[in-house]
């Protein structure tokens, strides 16, 4: 009924050529794995706490949990928004208009994950100041420094407010936790 084409099983230069492809396409593959792999063992170095802290803090072994961190460790800003570094980074510090580029992981109270750059591979990267990112995590990123990473506990009036957004399971007035690691920042930095 139906006349397929003869394949040859010479491997013609075309052949070849589409093999080359594949061989390609298999190294960045393995590549790919590689840099996610060494990306999620980086976000869990940058995680665990400054070794010299004058009081011993559990880690959790999951990075997709948020730390426990005693409220009144928590520095409040005039807005509401709560942080408390977890580590502080040895690089430069960014400030409005630098462009970062971090992991996150974002909870609700109840543990629950809503966002993670951790499931795309790679971590964001943004432009301070442009409302990228809701209030609470542009508020919360101001004064990390490269390699720190900072736990925020977000009002909702910082988020996504009374509305919430029901159809990515993000309830009304939620207060979020949200883990930052922050891998580069360019642009408007300091060093103080």
């Amino acid at each position: 009924m139906f006349d397929f084409p003869r394949l040859s099983l010479a491997a013609g230069p075309r052949q070849r050529d589409v093999e080359g492809k594949a061989g390609n396409a298999c190294r960045n593959g393995v590549i790919a794995t590689r840099i996610l792999r060494l990306s999620v063992f980086l976000l869990l170095v940058l995680m665990l706490p400054a070794c010299d802290s004058a009081e011993p803090q559990t880690v959790n072994s999951d990075p997709l949990l948020p730390e426990d961190v005693r409220p009144e460790d928590y520095t409040t800003t005039a807005s509401g928004l709560r942080y408390f570094d977890l580590k502080v980074g040895e690089g430069i510090s960014v400030r409005p208009q630098s462009i970062v580029q971090f992991h996150y992981v974002m909870w609700l109270e109840d543990d629950r994950v809503i966002d993670t750059s951790l499931n795309r591979g790679s971590p964001a990267t943004v432009v301070l100041g442009e409302g990228t990112l809701i209030p609470g995590m542009e508020e919360g990123m101001i004064g990390i420094r490269v390699g720190g990473s900072r736990q925020l506990i977000v009002p909702p009036d910082l988020a996504y407010g009374a509305e919430g957004v029901p159809n990515a399971g993000i309830p009304p007035n939620a207060t979020f936790i949200v883990g930052i690691a922050l891998l580069d920042a360019v642009g408007q930095t300091t060093t103080e």
